[in-house]
């Protein structure tokens, strides 16, 4: 089974998924780090920053719509920021190349948490300036070729990985490192037009059990959600919801009072802690994963309607043909289209007329579906950008 074939069965398993790779070191005995600022490259006229007006988004007075994808291959996004060596950051340039050829005007980027940052022998946080100069490679090749960042943050889909002492805190020390962390993301992305949005966290929730795991929905060896909070009382957690979001935006607006903010939300839960009500007046914009279903083809379109009568900027951040067909597909785009800013699906770096599928290969059917989810998206890219 091949890389994508692999990734595209976690996917389809478990909405999502990231690919370990050797573990972090817990402890290091790194001095603590000064938040660095990035002033704006030379390009950043060239590229107008996107704005939240109403519900919709701007590139100064022009409408804007998202036509996104992110990496399948996140084993190879997670070793660009940790290694980028001259190779990793050719490939990464040649996948941003790729995806302006296929029409998207943005990407969703993952950032695995432990992976930008670590706490030395005496505690001291510290940022990992290695993968920070390698994320700058990526928001500059960004700007050149044109095409928007939403920035995942704070995962930890890899639990074995996470050191001990985070797991030993309370919920809201673990915000103090998150907020650590996007202080100097924050800082890193500040004067670069191709931050699309910053997202807090893909798909957080609430547990109710202080003995409940941190991460869990584990299928095929990922663990695809994360609890901001446990053990809260079920009459707290709307509270709790806020606090959090509240935090991590300061945390945000120390260092980039412009770029938007928003998290990566199950649509499913449209009520409760993370849902619209609760959450939607605290974002800049809303990003909820909408899979359409064969067996209720209005699933997906109701989704998109609950959303948009949020008054808010609505960018579908996931979505795949995996759960229906093409033609549930289309007509979920043709219908949601309308009423939401955008969409963003999956990509291994080749259009659908440039993948060939091994019919020998016990995974060929899942490629297939993958190709046919990116032909229905060529296909339909000027119903999604409103052209």
């Amino acid at each position: 089974m091949n890389d994508t074939a692999k990734l595209l069965l976690v996917i389809i398993l478990a909405l999502g998924g990231i690919e370990c790779y050797a573990g972090l070191p817990a402890v290091e005995d790194v001095p603590a780090t000064p938040i660095l600022h990035v002033t704006a490259s030379d390009s950043a006229g060239a590229m107008p920053r996107v704005t939240a007006r109403g519900g919709d988004l701007y590139r100064n007075e022009t409408r804007f719509r998202v036509f996104g994808v992110q990496n399948l291959d996140h084993g190879f996004e997670r070793s660009f920021y940790t290694n980028g060596s001259a190779e990793l950051r050719t490939r990464m340039a040649n996948g941003i190349v790729a995806a302006r050829s296929i029409g998207a005007n943005t990407m969703r980027i993952h950032l695995q948490l432990f992976d930008f940052i670590g706490r030395n022998a005496r505690g001291d946080l510290f940022a990992r300036q290695d993968s920070f100069d390698n994320l700058a490679f990526l928001q500059s090749t960004a700007e050149r070729e044109g095409i928007y960042l939403l920035v995942s943050g704070n995962n930890a889909w890899s639990p074995s990985e996470v050191p001990a002492w985070y797991d030993e805190m309370s919920y809201r020390d673990r915000w103090e490192v998150q907020a650590f962390f996007f202080e100097h993301l924050a800082a890193a992305g500040a004067g670069s037009p191709s931050i699309l949005a910053y997202e807090l966290m893909s798909e957080p929730t609430i547990r109710f059990d202080e003995q409940s795991d941190w991460y869990f929905g584990e299928l095929g060896g990922y663990w695809f959600a994360q609890s901001i909070a446990n053990g809260i009382p079920q009459g707290q957690a709307k509270q709790v919801a806020r606090d959090w979001i509240n935090r991590l935006t300061s945390a945000i607006r120390e260092h980039d009072p412009v770029h938007l903010i928003t998290i990566g939300v199950n649509a499913n839960f449209t009520g409760g802690a993370f849902g619209i009500e609760n959450t939607a007046p605290l974002l800049d914009i809303l990003s909820p994963h909408i899979y359409p279903r064969t067996a209720d083809p209005e699933y997906g379109v109701r989704l998109a309607q609950r959303f948009a009568l949020s008054g808010k900027p609505v960018v579908i951040g996931e979505t795949h043909l995996f759960a229906s067909n093409e033609q549930i597909y289309r007509d979920f785009l043709v219908a949601s289209a309308p009423l939401v800013d955008g969409f963003i699906s999956f990509f291994d770096g080749k259009g659908p007329d440039d993948m060939s599928i091994d019919e020998a290969d016990p995974q060929a059917g899942v490629l297939r579906i993958h190709r046919a989810n990116l032909t229905v998206l060529r296909d339909m890219r000027g119903t999604i950008l409103g052209q």
